[in-house]
C-alpha cells in the first residue's frame, strides 16, 4: 500500500472556491469531500479530521451516515439535484440555479464543515443574519423578501434531504420554527416597489443602446413582455399566419405549471422584428455579436488616424470571453444601465447650469417597461384585458404591476364631492 496521504486542493465550483480532498475508499474507488472555504482555518481542521479518520479506518473511507454528513456534503449533493430539478431548454438562463448559488455561499461560509444533524434554529437564524449584512453586486444590501426566500431554499435543501433519508426529520422540523422576517420589525433592507419608468427617460436612453437592446426596449414596451421572454425569442417561436402574430416562447415563468404563454405581437412590434428576422429560425433574434460588430463598426467609424493594414482584422484567434448568443435579463439591464448613464451624461452636457450630483436621466430597469405598458392596458381597456396581455390567472397580481390611476380617482371626487 502506498504510503502517500491525499493532498489539501483548492477546487472551483458553481458556488465559490473550496477546499478538497479527494479520497480513496480502499475498493479501487475514489470520493471528493468538500472541507470549506479554501485558505481557511476550519478547512484545515476538517481537512485534518478526515485524514485522521482515513488512517484510522485502515486507510479507507469511512461509510457516511446522517449523523456525520456535513453541510457541504448535503449542499453538493443538493445542488446535483437542483441542477435537473430545475432544468430549462439549452441557452436558457436558470434564475432559480442563481438565487439558489447565493443562498448557499453563507450557509456554507460559516457551517460548511458542521454536521447536518447539529444545524439547528440558531444556526439559520445566524445565517439569516449574514444574509441581512451581505451587500449584493449593485452594492445594496439584501432587501427582506430576498433573504426570506433565500432562507426557504435553505429550508427546502434540509426537506429534500428528509425525503431521501439522508437527514433527520427532528432537523427540519427546529428549523421551520424560524419565522420570516417581518416588515418594520427587522434591520433588513425593505425593497422598493417596481414602478413604471416615464417613458421620456426611456426615449432618452434608446439613442445610447446597441440596435438589439434599442429593439428589446421598443418591443417589451409594446408588448409588456417579460425581460426573459423576450431576450430568447426565435423565429421559431413566432407564428405569423395571420395579421396579429403570436410569440410562444421555448420557456417562461410558469411553464413548470404546465400553463401556456401566447404573446400577442401586434403590427408595430412586427416591424420591430422584421428586421432582425433570418433564415436561420433557430437562432435567437437579438444577439450580442451583432451589438459588438456594430460597437467596432462604430469605432472604425470615429477612428481620426490612417488603418493600417496589420489593424484591418485584430481580434483574437481563440478569445477566452465571446459574447453570447443571446442576452440574459441581466445582461439586458446592464447594457440599459449604459445606456441611461450615457444619456445623463449628454443632458449634462447640453445643461450645464445643472449641478454635476444631481441625476438628470435616473438608472431604470427593462422589467420596469412591463409595469408602464401594465398601467397603461388597465386605464385604457380594464383589468382583465390587462391580465390577459400580461399573462397572468390573477386579477390580484394585475394590480401589482398597475399603478392606481390617481387621475381617474381625482375626477371621480370632484363630480361625488
Amino acid at each position: 500500500m502506498s504510503d502517500h496521504v491525499p493532498s489539501y486542493r483548492r477546487k472551483r465550483t458553481n458556488t465559490g472556491i473550496y477546499a478538497v480532498v479527494t479520497i480513496p475508499d480502499g475498493a479501487g474507488g475514489r470520493r471528493d469531500l468538500l472541507l470549506g472555504k479554501y485558505g481557511t482555518k476550519q478547512s484545515r481542521q476538517e481537512y485534518a479530521r478526515v485524514i485522521a479518520e482515513w488512517e484510522t479506518n485502515g486507510r479507507r473511507l469511512p461509510t457516511a451516515t446522517a449523523s456525520d454528513l456535513t453541510i457541504n456534503e448535503l449542499a453538493l449533493a443538493y445542488w446535483q439535484h437542483a441542477e435537473k430539478h430545475y432544468q430549462k431548454p439549452a441557452g436558457v438562463a436558470n434564475g432559480e440555479l442563481h438565487c439558489l448559488q447565493s443562498a448557499l455561499r453563507p450557509l456554507k461560509l460559516l457551517y460548511g464543515p458542521t454536521t447536518a444533524a447539529n444545524f439547528g434554529p440558531l444556526a439559520l437564524k445566524t445565517v439569516r443574519q449574514q444574509m441581512i449584512e451581505t451587500k449584493a453586486p449593485n452594492g445594496r444590501f439584501w432587501a427582506r423578501g430576498f433573504v426570506n426566500a433565500s432562507i426557504g431554499r435553505i429550508r427546502a435543501m434540509f426537506k429534500w434531504g428528509v425525503e431521501n433519508e439522508i437527514i433527520s426529520p427532528t432537523v427540519l422540523h427546529g428549523l421551520q420554527a424560524v419565522r420570516g422576517l417581518q416588515r418594520g420589525r427587522t434591520e433588513a433592507r425593505e425593497a422598493e416597489p417596481i414602478k413604471p419608468v416615464p417613458v421620456a427617460f426611456v426615449d432618452a436612453t434608446l439613442p445610447h443602446v446597441p440596435s438589439p437592446v434599442r429593439a428589446m426596449i421598443r418591443l417589451q414596451l409594446l408588448t409588456a413582455m417579460r425581460p426573459g421572454e423576450i431576450v430568447i425569442m426565435r423565429g421559431i417561436d413566432l407564428n405569423m399566419t395571420g395579421r396579429i402574430w403570436f410569440y410562444n416562447p421555448q420557456y417562461h415563468k410558469t411553464a413548470w405549471r404546465g400553463h401556456a404563454r401566447a404573446i400577442a405581437i401586434g403590427p408595430q412590434a412586427q416591424t420591430i422584428i422584421r428586421e432582425f428576422l433570418t433564415t436561420d429560425l433557430q437562432a435567437y433574434l437579438f444577439s450580442p455579436k451583432q451589438a459588438m460588430l456594430e460597437w467596432r463598426q462604430r469605432l472604425r467609424l470615429h477612428r481620426k488616424s490612417r488603418v493600417q493594414p496589420s489593424q484591418l482584422d485584430r481580434s483574437k484567434r481563440k478569445p477566452q470571453k465571446q459574447p453570447g448568443d443571446h442576452y440574459t435579463p441581466n445582461t439586458f439591464r446592464n447594457a440599459v444601465h449604459r445606456g441611461c448613464a450615457k444619456a445623463d451624461k449628454l443632458a449634462h452636457r447640453q445643461q450645464p447650469g445643472i449641478p454635476a450630483d444631481q441625476i438628470i436621466v435616473p438608472e431604470w430597469n427593462p422589467n420596469q417597461l412591463r409595469h408602464t405598458r401594465a398601467t397603461e392596458l388597465r386605464r385604457e381597456f380594464g383589468l382583465d384585458a390587462a391580465r390577459v396581455i400580461l399573462g397572468h390567472r390573477s386579477l390580484a397580481i394585475v394590480e401589482t404591476y398597475a399603478e392606481v390611476d390617481a387621475a381617474a380617482a381625482e375626477k371621480i371626487m370632484l363630480k361625488i364631492g
